[in-house]
């Protein structure tokens, strides 16, 4: 769809010489997406500045969005394209072309805006999900996540929206920075794999597979706050104070995007940490007296091996505890075998 297609849409919507259907379609397209409403905003200022003398009914305009926004459309709005045939018109439309080319040209300048741009949503509920960029980089998505991304992306970057958790694959392209806007985070590669987890709900966490990454408060200058991960490390950014940390840590790395490999790797791993990553990745809860396992070590790989197993090699390497899964909880006592 070109420019002067929606153009023309808009300004046969705000002279009234729209139909019934044209209207529908430029009402659905206002509804679709908030950048929509700023480009309308902006279209009907200039309009109201350059169009003569109306020789049509005044548009009343408080009424036409009063209209568009009692309009419910489902949370899972169908994705509107503005599209038409060739018509003739006649009237008082020819008395308003030249407030569209004005207006084209104005707005234009105030934002470069794609009027083929739709934006996708991808949410997961219990299942994980892999997609497929424009660029061709590949996302793995975690349960009960969901990213946000248009369907083409534009010359100058990669941009999309990440709510959950998930791993990245990225396409290398020097000319396009790959910027994901994660919460009060936002990250930065050029080509790379990695994993963004916004679950936590007190900090962000970024841990990288391979390449570079740039992590940083959003709303920051990113020339003095910003960390710089490279393969194995994890940055992390709190969401109260925006603070960040870098850990060089082998093993939270691996362990990070187990979730996706069904990989877990311990070395010499506190007992209360690896209940952390297990409760993590089975969803379950651990009980335990902490003074009873506090120097407690555990070293280990497992490859998609069910709980159960875990809970038996834990058993096993310490000869005085117990792990018995009850339900989604697993307690973890003393054994007295002396």
């Amino acid at each position: 769809m070109k420019d002067e297609v929606k153009d023309i849409y808009i300004s046969k919507y705000l002279s009234g010489n729209a139909s019934a259907e044209e209207r529908r379609i430029v009402e659905e397209w206002l509804l679709a997406d908030a950048s929509h409403q700023k480009y309308f905003d902006e279209f009907l200022f200039v309009w109201e500045k350059a169009t003569p003398p109306p020789v049509q009914q005044k548009v009343n305009v408080d009424a036409a969005w009063d209209k568009v926004r009692k309009r419910a459309l489902k949370p899972q709005a169908k994705e509107v394209k503005l599209e038409t045939k060739p018509k003739k018109y006649l009237g008082a439309w020819w008395a308003a072309a030249a407030a569209v080319v004005i207006a084209s040209l104005y707005i234009f300048g105030l934002q470069q805006f794609d009027a083929e741009m739709e934006m996708i949503r991808v949410a997961t509920t219990d299942v994980i999900q892999e997609v497929e960029l424009p660029d061709g980089t590949k996302v793995n998505l975690n349960t009960y996540s969901s990213i946000e991304y248009p369907e083409k992306f534009s010359d100058e970057k990669r941009a999309l929206t990440l709510e959950g958790e998930a791993f990245f694959d990225v396409n290398r392209d020097p000319a396009r920075p790959f910027i994901i806007d994660a919460g009060k985070a936002q990250v930065e590669v050029l080509g790379t794999s990695f994993n963004v987890n916004t679950k936590n709900e007190e900090a962000i966490e970024v841990v990288v597979a391979t390449g570079k990454v740039a992590l940083m408060p959003k709303e920051a200058n990113t020339k003095k706050s910003f960390l710089t991960l490279t393969r194995n490390q994890k940055g992390i950014l709190g969401k109260g104070d925006l603070s960040l940390k870098k850990v060089e840590a082998r093993e939270d790395a691996q362990n990070a995007i187990a979730w996706k490999t069904k990989s877990l790797f311990f070395e010499e791993t506190p007992l209360t940490e690896v209940f952390e990553t297990l409760e993590k990745n089975y969803g379950v809860e651990f009980e335990y007296d902490l003074q009873s396992i506090e120097d407690r070590k555990l070293s280990g790989r497992f490859k998609e091996q069910p709980l159960g197993v875990i809970l038996e090699t834990i058993e096993l390497s310490f000869d005085n505890i117990s792990a018995e899964r009850k339900g989604n909880k697993v307690e973890v006592k003393l054994t007295d075998n002396e």
